[in-house]
């Protein structure tokens, strides 16, 4: 199983936890506090969001 890293809300914490993809749909519990606000999976220490968007604007300096 990947191991994912999420960012917890409830407690403003990086978490780790090892799902398989089935799990991944599933809402996920912070092993710290037990709250289930987190966002992710994390890229990098970034959201793939923000991934996209860096990307983007590199890709636009270029022209």
């Amino acid at each position: 199983m990947p191991l994912y890293t999420f960012y917890c809300n409830s407690c403003a914490k990086e978490v780790k936890l090892f799902l398989s993809m089935k799990e991944l749909r599933k809402t996920k519990i912070c092993p710290t506090c037990s709250g289930s606000n987190l966002n992710g999976p994390l890229q990098n220490g970034t959201t793939a969001v923000d991934n996209q968007s860096q990307a983007s604007c590199s890709l636009s300096k270029r022209s």
